[in-house]
């Protein structure tokens, strides 16, 4: 590896989107565990588990769609035009 490949990758690495990305993912994950808890007093521990962990993924999606990758509108024009991506 050269380099200036080496540079390339700490750069992006410490770019803005990627620390956003990194905090947004620790926010949906403390979403995720705080839901758990919560919904654990009132539901079997298993439902529990998948509800929180559907909140801490949507939490993240919606998150990182607003605030970090802001400048990509393939999601919703795909959506809207109802084709998949893979």
């Amino acid at each position: 590896m050269t380099v200036d490949r080496c540079s390339q990758m700490i750069h992006h690495f410490l770019s803005k989107q990627f620390l956003g990305f990194l905090i947004v993912g620790a926010f949906a994950a403390l979403v995720n565990f705080a839901t758990r808890i919560l919904l654990n007093r009132w539901m079997s521990f298993s439902s529990a588990i998948i509800l929180a962990y559907l909140t801490g993924m949507i939490i993240a999606y919606l998150v990182s769609k607003a605030f970090v990758f802001t400048t990509s509108h393939q999601s919703t024009v795909c959506f809207r035009q109802g084709c998949v991506t893979g």
